[in-house]
């Protein structure tokens, strides 16, 4: 797992944001839940890391994956295969938003389904030589409804 949540300050105290630290040589990954709205359409995810690095040069390659888990189902479903983001590093301690990239979760999603997401960093398919610091994730979805009635 990446090292644990931590709040980072930048600015001289007046940005704070809680971040994720994953490493430059070892394979973490963190994950996180949403429970979708009954509109959306049940398709694809697009995700978006939002990171940074303290120092550094190369690319930074952020995998995600998801699995819908529906009400009863047991807490270890298999997720779907990994979709990266690939983002160049530019500036220290600088917001860098990584490419859209998109999955549909697998296990067939349904209404009121729990979404489990993990995202990783895989060293050995990017070349950032410095720790990459998750600070968010952008999620895009389609809906096919105006309300969740």
């Amino acid at each position: 797992a990446p090292s644990p949540a931590a709040q980072a300050t930048y600015n001289n105290g007046n940005f704070n944001a809680i971040v994720l630290d994953f490493a430059q040589t070892t394979s973490e990954a963190a994950t996180f839940q949403i429970a979708m709205p009954k509109s959306w359409d049940k398709g694809e995810i697009l995700f978006a890391p939002y990171w940074t690095a303290g120092s550094g040069s190369g690319t930074v390659n952020f995998n995600f994956f998801s699995v819908a888990l529906s009400d009863n189902d047991p807490l270890n479903g298999t997720f779907t295969t990994a979709i990266g983001a690939v983002d160049t590093f530019q500036n220290a301690d600088r917001l860098h938003i990584g490419p859209i990239t998109g999955l549909t979760p697998d296990a067939s999603p349904a209404n009121d389904d729990l979404l489990l997401f993990a995202v990783n960093r895989f060293p050995p398919n990017d070349t950032l030589n410095a720790d990459a610091r998750l600070i968010g994730v952008k999620i895009l979805y389609t809906i096919n409804a105006g309300n969740d009635s």
